[in-house]
């Protein structure tokens, strides 16, 4: 009767775990809601004023289905600088969300069986939309032992006839880590010289702890398989503006402008002024955006040590991987434990891949104060179930 594609697309347990929660706290209990990926920091006034002013201004039709053009070039500019590569406003297509730039990559790209590779632990909606569009997702798992960083010769060793992409996420969700520059430089050259296109989901790049910075000072002709995916939902908190964009080569983007045009027409024409104020604000305001996460990932990385919590130390993004096989060696059963007995709601480490199972997934979304409940909670059940 449906569709066999949409079918074989799985609902991550974590949809479990959300319904529980929400059970729970329609109960009367006093739950600590520790899965969004949503950050909690407040929207700059200025993206609000622009909305304001868009609206009364009238800017409420269609724009040019690839962008408003003012707003491309402010993306290209702003991501000439991180790349070291001249990109220009015509290689830029704003969309609706990061999610919708990766989807259209891969439609764009990948024919039936064509593979895609992807390093797991990873973002849950890869592997299904890879399948949305055909292709097969190939697994690489990692190590925690090695803070799930694989090395450039394991990425390799997955490569065959079939490879038509890799999707590389850097700061990781759900692990935090990031690739040394090398890696990536090696890769991106790689890809080039071997026609497999590489897809970086930027989304959590300005959030990048401990003065780490990530250098790639490319040519250009190594980057005509790079597709970069970037947005404002982490960065700038507007996850509910639904607005994001995808880098390419010209000749790459012109077919994923015919994918964008018949799914969205254009991304909201709201989302995009807001987006163009967001690029605007000077740049320390995202330098004390990553402090505050920053001083985040310090305290609970403290606390979890003088509470003999083993984590993953995050090297960027909002999230953290801690180890609960001491509950339960299933994540999806220690989660639900922790949620019914310690009123915690997190995420369980397998919805993101079987590497991270053993683990949950925390956020760094709220302040020091439920930090410390949240992980005294924990600490005090897992010391129950010893």
């Amino acid at each position: 009767m449906f569709s066999k594609t949409i079918e074989r697309l799985n609902r991550p347990a974590s949809m479990r775990i959300a319904s529980l929660a929400k059970k729970l706290k329609a109960g009367g209990h006093d739950i600590l809601d520790l899965t969004l990926g949503q950050p909690d920091l407040p929207v700059h006034y200025n993206i609000i004023e622009s909305v304001h002013e868009c609206l009364l201004s009238g800017k409420t039709g269609y724009t040019e289905s690839q962008g408003i053009l003012e707003l491309r070039e402010q993306i290209s500019v702003y991501e000439s600088e991180k790349w070291g590569y001249p990109i220009s406003a015509d290689q830029v297509l704003v969309s609706p969300g990061g999610k919708q730039a990766i989807y259209y990559a891969l439609r764009t790209l990948v024919n039936p069986l064509d593979e895609v590779i992807i390093i797991e632990p990873c973002w849950l909606s890869y592997k299904e939309l890879i399948e949305m569009v055909g292709g097969k997702a190939v697994i690489l798992n990692t190590d925690p032992n090695k803070n799930f960083v694989v090395s450039i010769h394991e990425i390799l060793a997955k490569i065959t006839s079939k490879t038509k992409a890799i999707i590389l996420n850097v700061p990781n969700n759900p692990t935090g880590s990031i690739y040394p520059s090398d890696t990536i430089k090696m890769l991106i050259r790689y890809s080039a010289a071997h026609q497999i296109f590489l897809i970086f989901d930027n989304i959590y790049d300005e959030i990048i702890f401990d003065d780490e910075k990530i250098e790639y000072s490319l040519e250009p002709l190594q980057c005509e398989k790079l597709i970069i995916v970037n947005g404002f939902s982490k960065s700038f908190s507007m996850t509910g503006f639904r607005v994001g964009y995808v880098i390419s080569h010209e000749i790459i983007m012109e077919q994923m402008i015919k994918v964008h045009e018949q799914l969205a027409t254009c991304t909201s024409i709201v989302s995009q002024y807001a987006a163009l104020a967001a690029l605007r604000i000077e740049k320390s305001y995202l330098e004390k955006r990553k402090e505050v996460f920053e001083r985040r990932r310090d305290f609970v990385v403290n606390r979890c040590r003088e509470l003999n919590i083993d984590l993953i130390v995050p090297q960027g993004g909002i999230y953290c991987l801690i180890d609960t096989r001491s509950i339960n060696s299933s994540s999806v059963v220690a989660a639900e434990k922790i949620l019914q007995h310690a009123l915690v709601a997190v995420i369980p480490g397998v919805v993101y891949g079987i590497s991270s199972e053993g683990y949950v997934r925390i956020s760094l979304v709220g302040d020091e104060a439920i930090l410390e409940e949240a992980l005294k909670r924990i600490s005090d059940l897992m010391e129950l179930t010893l």
